[in-house]
């Protein structure tokens, strides 16, 4: 059960979303959030040492947010293959909808990315390591063929990444069916 601290947080959080969205990162200010959550500047200062920390918390609230449904996904009886499609496809909607947050990146001074570097290498290792179990099975039921799970599960991560931000206007279940075609099925015309 959720308290009222984690409802406010969540509440600051929504609109820090929706204000980074519109204005981008430099742009917004702390005022500008306020505004949107229809709260006081310092209630933010309650939950959040700065912009940055507000900005990095939302990212970690999608990873966290990635994770639970990923988590959710193992537990269907369904085939490794389509755990796999679905957990592509919840992991392209999660990147769809939080698109423009993922462009700000490039607007954060490099040196305070650079200090998160390891935080967000240890989240990409939990999504991998979840998609890799998947793999791993599909490669003991002898549904996919015999390689590095965590290797191929870091490659087709980085295909839905690079699908969403490269093709903005294509639909998820496009960009899904597209990625796991090739994955499962390569290019190759033989």
């Amino acid at each position: 059960m959720r308290t009222v601290t984690d409802l406010k947080r969540q509440e600051i959080l929504k609109a820090a979303a929706t204000v980074f969205a519109k204005r981008g990162f430099q742009k917004t200010l702390m005022e500008d959030i306020a505004g949107q959550a229809g709260i006081g500047k310092g209630t933010i200062y309650r939950y959040f040492n700065s912009k940055d920390d507000l900005y990095f918390s939302i990212l970690d609230q999608t990873v966290e947010d990635l994770l639970t449904c990923l988590s959710q996904d193992l537990k269907s009886k369904a085939s490794p293959e389509q755990k796999l499609r679905k957990m592509m496809s919840d992991m392209a909607g999660l990147l769809i909808t939080n698109r423009s947050l993922m462009i700000l990146l490039h607007e954060i001074e490099g040196s305070k990315i650079k200090t998160r570097h390891a935080h967000f290498k240890r989240n990409n290792a939990k999504i991998d390591s979840l998609v890799a179990g998947v793999i791993a099975d599909g490669i003991r039921q002898k549904s996919f063929k015999r390689g590095d799970s965590r290797f191929m599960a870091v490659q087709l991560g980085f295909m839905v990444k690079v699908a969403v931000m490269e093709f903005p206007g294509k639909k998820k279940d496009y960009l899904v069916n597209q990625i796991m075609d090739t994955y499962l099925h390569g290019i190759s015309n033989k």
